[in-house]
């Protein structure tokens, strides 16, 4: 336990992983204390025996909090608000407060799916982003960027949740990949979250890094410099 009584919760993540990230600093900001699991996909970590029986859908993050398995990071997130800091407003509680946030929270998770799917083809042996998912990552963030034209936060006037997810998923884009600078209003959001998330370069930043490496290293070799 912890110095507050708190037992720490499991989080199998990865350093890379946006969703683990997200995780992560949700965690930070309602006070939950993990204990780090390192669970490696690209090692086959999250296919081992007792990962599939805790999680047979294997993914990360999962966390394990004292015999409640959960996965999904939204999910993750929305559970550790609702548990450890119910006054929170991190989740709205007005009626159509909540309904725009769910409805960003759904958006962000499609956008993050076109994200990974761009970044996935590297990470399995591409040599150069194809063409449709640059449209796809192209039009996610055209969207993103007109929410955002039209408020301070993803969901509103008042940083939520679904800004912890957005944020850990568009930080993760290189400028081999995207030009931010296109997309201004993204850009004034993302730098505003960077200093109002507690933890937010500590979390990210490794991660970022590494993928980053990975990305341009396999690009410059292929001497490709397509952005979105």
């Amino acid at each position: 336990m912890g110095s507050s009584g708190k037992m720490a919760v499991d989080l199998y993540h990865a350093l890379w992983s946006p969703p683990s990230r997200a995780v992560r600093m949700i965690g930070r900001a309602v006070g939950v204390r993990f204990n780090l699991i390192t669970c490696e996909p690209i090692q086959g970590d999250h296919l081992k025996p007792d990962f599939l029986k805790m999680n047979p859908m294997h993914t990360i993050p999962t966390i394990n909090d004292n015999g409640f398995v959960l996965w999904e990071s939204r999910a993750i997130g929305q559970y550790l608000v609702s548990k450890y800091a119910p006054q929170s407003t991190l989740i709205p509680t007005d009626l159509q407060q909540k309904a725009l946030y769910d409805q960003r929270l759904f958006f962000d998770y499609a956008m993050l799916q076109n994200f990974s799917k761009t970044m996935r083809r590297i990470f399995v042996g591409g040599t150069r982003f194809e063409p449709k998912d640059i449209k796809q990552c192209r039009t996610s963030l055209q969207l993103l960027d007109q929410f955002l034209s039209q408020s301070t936060y993803v969901a509103g006037e008042r940083i939520t949740l679904v800004d912890y997810t957005a944020a850990a998923s568009v930080i993760t884009c290189q400028p081999e990949m995207v030009d931010l600078s296109t997309y201004p209003h993204v850009q004034r959001w993302l730098a505003r979250v960077r200093t109002e998330i507690d933890g937010f370069e500590e979390i990210n930043g490794p991660g970022v890094e590494m993928i980053g490496n990975v990305i341009g290293a396999v690009l410059s070799s292929d001497g490709d410099s397509s952005k979105l």
